[in-house]
């Protein structure tokens, strides 16, 4: 674990997110955690009064539901057409 983080960006822009920053509110360090990270935002707590206090993590849990679908429809259509991998669904008139 380390205060501070030596690398920012640690994925590719072109494939799922294999790692990602893990802080915790505790200890006040960052971990690098496989996985991708939940989506979600983070809200000012009530009792915020410092700079550094790291906020509340909400959730957003219909985005962590349809994440699973995307990928699912990525893997089903990279084999096909490169009309299909262009955004186009097979079956389909342009």
């Amino acid at each position: 674990m380390s205060s501070t983080i030596s690398q920012l960006i640690i994925n590719s822009p072109y494939a799922e997110p294999a790692e990602h920053w893990h802080y915790d509110r505790n200890t006040r360090t960052f971990s690098r955690t496989a996985g991708r990270r939940p989506a979600g935002f983070v809200r000012a707590s009530e009792s915020s009064k410092a700079f550094d206090d790291p906020g509340i993590f909400v959730e957003l849990p219909l985005v962590n539901q349809i994440r699973p679908r995307v990928k699912a429809w990525r893997e089903a259509v990279s084999g096909q057409s490169n009309a299909a991998s262009e955004g186009h669904f097979s079956g389909t008139a342009s």
